[in-house]
């Protein structure tokens, strides 16, 4: 069983048949086919250890005191929020 582009037959691990209690066989046959990705996903967080997902909208809460700042720095880059860096460079940006 292979995962990240490839096909798979249900769950992290694989069954063919299932016994009921009185002895019956059943064949397991999956319904549908599932795919899965990976995504990088990044958080900002404060002093109080409280934890936001980076978005647009939160990164405008997390600087609410610095929006123009924040403005001019959104319309001179086009920022990725699922680039590590990108984050980087806007948290080491509105730290000056």
């Amino acid at each position: 069983m292979e995962a990240y582009g490839n096909t798979t037959d249900g769950a992290a691990g694989s069954m063919n048949s299932f016994v009921t209690l009185n002895n019956s066989k059943l064949e397991l046959v999956p319904q549908s086919v599932t795919t899965i990705a990976m995504q990088n996903v990044f958080f900002l967080g404060n002093r109080f250890n409280q934890f936001l997902p980076v978005n647009k909208k939160n990164i405008f809460s997390f600087y609410n005191k610095k929006e123009t700042e924040l403005n001019e720095y959104l319309k001179k880059t086009n920022l990725n929020y699922s680039s590590r860096q990108d984050i980087l460079n806007l948290v080491q940006y509105m730290s000056k």
